[in-house]
């Protein structure tokens, strides 16, 4: 790969799919869609919150894959993508204790997700994997992308991959906390 960063991050990408898949393959659509609280989302909302969000990227990605991005004014402003894209790991780091709000643009659907929501998020994770890979004939360091949450928040494609896997690692983590929780339905 060009991007040579891409080989480590989607072998850790794909080292969460397989957690995932182990914790919550074999769950019923109940399990998934439990809630100890209204506050609190389900296995399957986690899950479904990561389709939602890494799907708003993927017309840019789509873009740079076809040659076909423009920058835009945001997203040539200096400096602007070093410190957004460092906030932002920071913020979705999986080790982070600072809990944050999530955009409306990334809420997960309602807690009725189907049990096919495990297997979706696998075709989607697949889906996402070959879009970055589409990308790898450009430096991901220097070809900047638009957050969907605000047109000024912008960072370097390197940084949104890295942001979309850390994400991943985060809420597998979300997800996996639900199903130790006392009222948990057994299988």
């Amino acid at each position: 790969m060009k991007n040579t960063y891409l080989t480590s991050t989607f072998e850790d990408a794909d080292a969460t799919l397989q957690r995932i898949e182990a914790a919550f393959g074999a769950l019923s659509g109940a399990q998934l869609n439990w809630k100890p609280s209204a506050e609190v989302w389900s296995v399957g909302q986690c899950l479904d919150h990561l389709i939602s969000s890494d799907e708003e990227y993927f017309s840019q990605l789509k873009a740079i894959a076809g040659g076909e991005k423009a920058s835009s004014f945001w997203e040539a402003i200096p400096l602007l993508p070093r410190f957004w894209g460092s906030f932002i790991r920071k913020a979705v780091h999986p080790d982070s204790q600072r809990k944050n709000k999530t955009f409306a643009v990334f809420e997960p659907s309602a807690s009725n997700l189907p049990e096919t929501i495990v297997s979706d998020f696998k075709a989607h994770h697949r889906e996402l994997i070959d879009l970055i890979t589409a990308t790898d004939h450009v430096d991901h360091e220097k070809v900047i992308l638009t957050s969907p949450v605000a047109r000024f928040m912008t960072y370097s494609l390197k940084d949104a991959v890295i942001i979309l896997v850390t994400h991943m690692e985060r809420h597998y983590r979300q997800a996996k906390a639900v199903t130790e929780r006392d009222g948990f339905p057994a299988a």
